[in-house]
């Protein structure tokens, strides 16, 4: 206490100090109330502050699952904005093919060798102008010739016997040499018949003692022999469906406007007659099909009226194998349709399941599995083409093309440099080797700057797809990088197919798949088709053994026995005592 103070609690009263001891008291009492409100308003403040920090903490767990929400939309709108860019190229594609010629008929969309053989700048990926492409030279069309020995009518245009003037001097001219212009005539079909005379053998005793003839007929075949068509009449009722696309209800107007009552049903019984009979020529063509190193596989959808249940024509299909053998630089092709009720990988499969050589195809899935599979380099391009059309900037698409094009032209230029089958494939080989780093190169490059549903990167995933498949042609001295071959061979029953639309029933999709494989293997040969039929036919009744079969393959053809042919049907003539028609029922 200061001495202060001291001295003056000394010199104050009892009362004095009683009244500072309450004033102090007081002071104290009032202090330590106010020191309690204080501690409750600071109490106060702690529990707003605590409560402030769960409201701050549940807003910045509130403000994380915003954004975490705002990130999925994010990503949403961006996935979507994907979708729509990939629609719209769709869309451009699928309105655009319809009114571009196919790429199978085409052997270059643009000149994308000439535009991709330098490195793109900067500038030149930003836009590039595809040259004006050059035409080829036409060539020149074949001359159509007739046979030296064809008949020749004579027309004389000669008008008045006075001499011309000339339009120079006015003087009159004199005759000159004639000019003869030779001009096609068409002569209305015709038909001859040929009589058959067959060896007959009756047994006396048997008549005699029953009073019953007993007539044995010699026959060759006595299916084909006692039918009313002959085997040219049969052969060209099969070329003109199967060759020339013509149904047998617009044959039967035909045979009508020319005088012949023939129904459709019995031209299409003459065509299953002569089928069963050269069943064991599908069988040689089956036995050099599986001999042959290579074979190409396509098939096509075909529809049948009445089926057996459960099948359904949405699941049958025309089914087509072309084989390709070489003997001594002699190249041997044989067409094989065959008649199949679905496209499940079972059935493929039993096509080659003994086959031991390389089988070409498209991109089926269900050839994966077969041994020595070959796929098809135009259809791993076809979708860097299609995209193309749709739009012709497409630098990415234009790459790939350029460089699978190279491909096509190694084999072309290695054809025809190598004759020597080794030197062929090791030459092919090296040069093939080289694309192919190139392309699976660019593949790894482009990969990730494509969305893999876009149609970029369908085409780029297809490749890596069948990678293996697609390169391995290398390895069959037979083989090509394309399946055109086996699309070409289907496409003739394509066509025919858009006329007579549909099979009746599972048997005449088999004889369609027999005469289409006749005709096609004809094709292939280089052998007319007509004449070939013909022989066919004509020859089968009297084939017993193998040796006699294996005399109709095209390359066994004897061209010197349907010249013989064609001369005997020339030298028909009438019979001058006949004064009936002839009616025809064949023979039973």
């Amino acid at each position: 206490m200061s001495k202060d103070l001291t001295e003056q609690l000394k010199n104050m009263d009892r009362s004095a100090l009683e009244a500072a001891l309450s004033a102090a008291l007081q002071d104290q009492a009032n202090t330590k109330k106010e020191l309690d409100t204080t501690q409750k308003e600071l109490d106060t403040t702690r529990q707003e502050l605590g409560a402030s920090k769960l409201e701050l903490a549940g807003a910045q767990v509130a403000l994380g699952s915003t954004e975490t929400k705002l990130d999925k939309t994010q990503k949403r709108l961006d996935e979507a904005l994907l979708e729509i860019e990939l629609l719209k190229d769709l869309y451009r594609l699928k309105s655009r093919l319809a009114f571009v010629p196919s790429t199978e008929q085409l052997s270059l969309l643009f000149d994308e060798t000439e535009v991709l053989s330098e490195e793109l700048t900067e500038e030149q990926e930003e836009m590039i102008q595809i040259p004006t492409h050059e035409r080829r030279k036409n060539k020149k069309h074949d001359l159509t010739t007739l046979p030296a020995d064809t008949p020749v009518e004579h027309e004389f245009h000669y008008g008045d016997e006075d001499s011309e003037s000339c339009e120079r001097c006015e003087f009159p001219m004199v005759p000159g040499e004639d000019r003869v212009v030779y001009q096609a005539v068409v002569v209305p079909k015709s038909y001859t018949l040929v009589a058959h005379h067959y060896r007959t053998w009756k047994c006396n005793v048997c008549e005699a003692d029953e009073g019953e003839q007993n007539i044995i007929t010699q026959w060759e075949n006595k299916e084909t022999d006692t039918l009313i068509a002959s085997s040219s009449l049969v052969a060209d009722c099969a070329v003109r469906k199967y060759a020339d696309g013509l149904p047998l209800y617009r044959q039967e107007a035909i045979f009508r406007r020319e005088g012949l009552a023939v129904s459709r049903q019995t031209i299409s019984n003459w065509l299953l007659t002569y089928m069963r009979l050269l069943t064991p020529l599908r069988q040689q063509f089956e036995k050099h099909m599986m001999n042959s190193p290579l074979i190409n596989q396509d098939e096509t959808p075909v529809k049948v009226i009445h089926l057996p249940e459960p099948a359904t024509s949405k699941s049958t299909f025309m089914f087509v194998q072309v084989g390709t053998s070489f003997l001594d630089d002699d190249e041997r092709r044989i067409a094989l349709y065959s008649y199949i009720r679905n496209r499940k990988k079972d059935t493929l499969d039993s096509f080659t399941r003994d086959y031991t050589g390389y089988v070409m195809t498209d991109g089926l899935k269900g050839y994966l599995s077969i041994d020595k599979h070959l796929n098809c380099w135009v259809h791993a391009q076809r979708g860097f083409k299609n995209f193309v059309k749709t739009n012709k900037k497409a630098v990415g698409a234009l790459k790939f093309i350029s460089v699978i094009n190279r491909l096509f032209q190694i084999e072309k230029s290695t054809r025809r440099k190598y004759d020597d089958r080794n030197q062929f494939l090791i030459q092919r080989k090296k040069l093939a080797s080289e694309v192919f780093d190139d392309l699976k190169a660019l593949m790894d490059e482009t990969r990730t700057q494509y969305a893999t549903r876009s149609p970029m990167g369908t085409a780029i995933e297809y490749l890596y797809t069948y990678w293996d498949s697609l390169i391995n042609y290398v390895e069959c001295y037979e083989a090509t990088p394309e399946n055109n071959i086996a699309e070409n061979a289907i496409r003739p029953y394509v066509v025919g197919r858009k006329a007579w639309l549909f099979s009746n029933t599972e048997g005449g999709a088999e004889a369609s798949a027999f005469y289409y494989s006749m005709i096609e293997t004809a094709k292939l040969n280089g052998i007319n088709v007509a004449d070939y039929m013909w022989y066919c036919l004509d020859e089968a009744p009297r084939c017993k053994t193998e040796t006699d079969w294996e005399r109709l393959l095209p390359w066994n053809m004897d061209t010197g026995r349907v010249s013989e042919l064609k001369k005997r049907r020339s030298s028909a003539a009438p019979d001058p005592a006949r004064t009936e028609p002839y009616v025809l029922r064949g023979a039973h």
